[in-house]
């Protein structure tokens, strides 16, 4: 076998093991032939990714059924920190929460997406699926679009190619030149507004978080039910505790 034939299976089979994970954290647990049926492969090659994934303490096994283990929890804990030194957002994010009564969470860009990496939840919190690690579409919320706004053009374009703009609801903007227009109302004031983009019956402001330099770190929001938001009154919540946090990096 030639090096490069060698180098090829090598990376297929990284692949294929990143792809079992994916079908047991979408399962929320399998066996080895749904594993082995969801991809396509044999179960004995199933079976030998698993294992290879439980020796590693990476899969717990239980009932027969492999899941994700705890040890991924390490390494999400690993992956969120460089934005939260000193546990400034965080402390930002349940802030909003206390004060607002609703969901606030802290956002940021990531292979074109808008991924939750912070979140809290008051009182009068509208539940969804919107935990710490989900993925969505970038203009579909206000934190994304107030990330968006502050991209340059030809980085808008490549987030566009690559994931279109696809209708998360039916009020999510699908257009580029209803985006385009969006993103221009959004640097006039400040702040994005989400009317039912991403999730019916919730509405959210997003703010962005950007370095003294001005790139984007991410984007700060708060989301309730649309028959209690008052987006007005959050808008300056948002984005007085994006401002905290600049003038807090900017100057320790």
């Amino acid at each position: 076998m030639s090096h490069d034939a060698a180098s090829d299976g090598a990376i297929r089979t990284g692949a294929r093991m990143l792809s079992v994970i994916e079908v047991l954290n979408e399962e929320g647990g399998a066996g080895v032939t749904t594993v082995a049926d969801r991809l396509g492969i044999a179960k004995s090659t199933a079976h030998a990714h698993l294992q290879t994934l439980h020796e590693r303490r990476y899969l717990v096994k239980r009932d027969g059924e492999y899941r994700v283990g705890l040890r991924f929890l390490d390494l999400g804990q690993a992956a969120r920190g460089p934005w939260n030194e000193d546990g400034l957002i965080e402390s930002k994010v349940e802030q909003l929460a206390d004060e607002t009564e609703m969901r606030a969470q802290f956002l940021v860009a990531e292979h074109g997406e808008a991924v939750y990496v912070y979140r809290s939840t008051g009182k009068h919190s509208v539940p969804t699926d919107s935990r710490v690690g989900v993925r969505i579409p970038l203009h579909a919320v206000s934190a994304g679009k107030a990330m968006l706004a502050q991209f340059p053009e030809e980085r808008v374009d490549e987030v566009v190619e690559r994931h279109g703009l696809a209708a998360v609801t039916d009020n999510t903007i699908s257009d580029r030149a209803e985006l385009d227009a969006e993103l221009e109302r959004v640097r006039e004031r400040g702040y994005a507004r989400n009317d039912e983009e991403s999730w019916e019956g919730v509405r959210a402001v997003g703010a962005p978080v950007l370095t003294p330099d001005g790139e984007v770190v991410g984007g700060l929001s708060v989301s309730g039910s649309a028959h209690r938001f008052r987006p007005d009154e959050f808008s300056d919540l948002v984005m007085g505790a994006a401002n905290e946090v600049e003038l807090t990096m900017k100057y320790e």
